[in-house]
């Protein structure tokens, strides 16, 4: 299993945490140690492709450099396919009277204002990975245990469908 390549040489993680709550979510991968995010990042995890985080907290970058892959992707010019992580709520924004916004990420640069959360959103999570709009698809995970041992595994619907009823539910 040591020798397994990716299908995916390599993967950008497009990780936006302006959703409305706190940064746990970055801060709890920091803190993962089987695999370690320096082993994902450094390539020392066997099977796994290159991957690319750009999360605003980890990132070394910053201003325009920061963002760029985001702009890219957002153009279809990014060099690999990518994966979007949101973290936080997401807000509704049209509940909110007159002009404004909930939350923001970069400066959009045709009007000169805050790009809002969800628009990111509706640009990006369209042109995400595709393998993750599969139905179904094969993780392999090797935890050194021997051979045979197999699980299903079964996650809850998080479909654009999904996202538009829940958007409308309030508490």
């Amino acid at each position: 299993m040591a020798d397994a390549k990716p299908k995916v040489a390599e993967l950008h993680i497009l990780w936006i945490s302006e959703g409305m709550s706190c940064d746990g979510d970055t801060i709890s991968i920091t803190a993962a140690s089987q695999p370690s995010i320096e082993d994902v990042l450094l390539g020392l995890v066997p099977g796994l492709p290159t991957v690319h985080l750009h999360n605003k907290c980890l990132a070394p970058e910053n201003g325009d450099d920061f963002i760029a892959p985001f702009w890219q992707a957002a153009r279809g010019e990014l060099d690999a396919p990518f994966v979007l992580v949101i973290e936080g709520s997401i807000p509704n924004e049209n509940i909110h009277d007159g002009e404004g916004y909930w939350t923001g990420f970069g400066v959009d640069p045709n009007t000169d204002q805050p790009k809002k959360l969800t628009t990111w959103i509706d640009e990006l999570a369209p042109k995400a990975a595709d393998e993750l709009m599969k139905k179904e698809m094969t993780i392999v995970i090797d935890l050194g245990f021997g051979d045979g041992h197999q699980a299903t595994m079964w996650t809850c619907d998080f479909s654009a469908e999904y996202v538009k009823i829940n958007a409308e539910y309030r508490t």
